[in-house]
């Protein structure tokens, strides 16, 4: 790696992204951050410059709308930046019934989640196999790709959707010296589901959720290693087969349960 390297990640301003974006400036790369949060960027873009002397630049943009992707690209060609990196992490989260949801919601969901994701690999990813030092992408997808369950209907759906894509998206670049990485995991520590500090904290103690740092730690370490998907956490990888059998009872009960605890 050399200075010049550039790593784009997006949903950059909070949680997984800025794990993302500290973890990545700490190895040394310079940064474009994208994130929908114009005052949370403007906080972390002066913290990671100084902290790791990268440079960094930043979009405030709405990736959900259409032609995000396309904006996102045009502002990297015009900074004269071609990132050997792109992560795909902004994304959503949603626990409703899907005739309960404002449509707007599931729209903005899919544009995220499917149609600016699949773009972006799309752009950055032709640039990247159009250089002889290729790059990687890093797609977050959601242990709820195998998880389609009452209330997360159109999450789960998306999640699935972003896993599928890129294992798919990864054999298709191989060859050009592009590697695609899906990452699925499971609970995190962050603001996404609306759980409150307290069940956060009660979660990782128990060993149900992993912090953002952490999950950034394994997901980039799968990442240089070219593995196609990876599932961070020994015990979710475990018990994924249980989780894929779950009878339809016992998952009504686990929403009735867990309903009260969510948006």
């Amino acid at each position: 790696m050399s200075r010049s390297d550039w790593a784009l990640v997006t949903g950059a301003a909070g949680g997984i992204g800025r794990a993302f974006a500290q973890a990545l400036a700490a190895r040394g790369y310079n940064l474009v951050l994208a994130d929908i949060s114009e005052n949370r960027l403007s906080d972390v873009v002066p913290e990671l410059g100084v902290s790791y002397g990268v440079e960094v630049r930043s979009l405030a943009i709405d990736l959900s709308f259409s032609g995000a992707a396309r904006e996102l690209y045009d502002f990297c060609v015009e900074q004269g930046i071609f990132p050997q990196i792109a992560i795909n992490n902004a994304g959503i989260f949603s626990y409703q019934d899907l005739v309960m949801m404002d449509s707007a919601r599931i729209e903005t969901m899919v544009g995220l989640h499917v149609t600016t994701m699949s773009l972006i690999c799309r752009l950055f990813g032709a640039e990247m196999a159009a250089h002889k030092a290729g790059g990687h992408i890093l797609n977050m997808s959601s242990y709820s790709a195998w998880m389609p369950w009452p209330g997360i209907a159109t999450y789960s759906a998306t999640k699935s959707y972003i896993r599928n894509f890129s294992l798919a998206l990864a054999g298709e670049l191989r060859g050009k010296g592009v590697y695609v990485t899906t990452v699925l995991p499971a609970g995190v520590t962050t603001n996404l589901y609306g759980l409150s500090p307290r069940l956060q904290n009660i979660g990782r103690r128990l060993g149900i959720l992993m912090t953002p740092e952490k999950v950034v730690e394994k997901s980039l370490r799968a990442m240089f290693r070219g593995r196609r998907q990876y599932i961070p956490g020994l015990m979710m990888r475990l018990v994924l087969p249980v989780v894929r059998a779950l009878p339809q009872c016992i998952i009504r009960f686990a929403r009735q349960k867990t309903l009260k605890y969510m948006l």
